[in-house]
């Protein structure tokens, strides 16, 4: 898999783009929808480069999964929000509905352990915010997540830039700020492991407005690492892009992990750790 264009790093201005128009912007466009699932085989031949029909379909199937007036047209709010951080995690077909669950461990008692810390964040604080992380999901659902310092486990959490071996690499800045693998068997041999990109400005600060928020950002790929895929229902954690920080589930999320795990058990054995 290629890296997807970062929007935010383009020279693109306020100009409406539209059908009939061609260049390196468009194919740009088209590779983006590409990556996160929204230029499908069934709207038709795609000619690389030109704002043609499918390009057209794409651009109004990503307005409707974003909330956005679906005009087929590229104006400035539909490229503000392309231009958004975001997971790198695809769209489609995940996002056909308020909250999609794919695929669910078979035991509640799950464990991770640290492959990498970030140069951007201490390693006390990385480890604080996983666990709160973890703990917004096993508030709301019947799961428990358990730190191990070696040996094989369900989650494992890395830093990483640019080409890391998963055939997902990260873009810089800005962009694709991290991404995770469903549990067995959709996620593959990477199920559940969770990568963040080194590059971002990663703070454990809610007021550091020019930060972007590492646990807000965790506790979403976590969401990814135990089965949901991205929502459509704006103000969702599950939500693909990153608007600031959000240290809580949303109904929408709760209704999702409880769909694949139930309810949170009564049981206070295993708590976060």
């Amino acid at each position: 898999m290629t890296t997807p264009p970062n929007i935010s790093q383009m020279p693109l201005n306020d100009m409406l783009y539209s059908r009939g128009m061609s260049g390196d912007e468009i194919r740009s466009i088209q590779s983006y929808l590409q990556h996160y699932g929204y230029l499908q085989d069934r709207f038709g031949v795609l000619h690389d480069g030109e704002y043609d029909d499918t390009t057209e379909k794409a651009v109004r199937l990503y307005q409707c999964c974003f909330g956005l007036p679906v005009s087929g047209k590229l104006d400035p709010a539909t490229l503000c929000e392309m231009a958004k951080p975001r997971c790198g995690f695809e769209d489609i077909p995940a996002m056909g509905s308020a909250f999609t669950a794919v695929s669910r461990w078979e035991q509640s008692q799950l464990t991770y352990k640290f492959n990498s810390f970030s140069t951007k964040m201490a390693q006390a604080d990385i480890e604080r915010d996983v666990t709160a992380a973890f703990a917004l999901w096993s508030e709301q659902c019947d799961l428990r997540f358990t730190v191990a310092s070696d040996g094989a486990v369900d989650i494992e959490i890395e830093f990483a830039q640019g080409d890391h071996g998963d055939e997902s690499p990260f873009d810089g800045p800005s962009g694709v700020l991290a991404h995770a693998y469903f549990p067995p068997p959709n996620g593959g041999p990477l199920a559940g492991d969770t990568h963040f990109d080194d590059d971002e400005n990663w703070t454990s600060n809610v007021s550091d407005t020019q930060g972007i928020d590492f646990l807000t950002v965790a506790a979403h790929e976590f969401g990814h690492a135990i089965g949901l895929g991205h929502s459509r229902q704006r103000g969702a954690l599950m939500f693909p892009s990153y608007s600031g920080p959000q240290r809580f589930l949303a109904m929408d999320d709760i209704a999702g992990c409880q769909s694949l795990y139930g309810p949170p058990s009564i049981s206070t054995d295993g708590d976060c750790a």
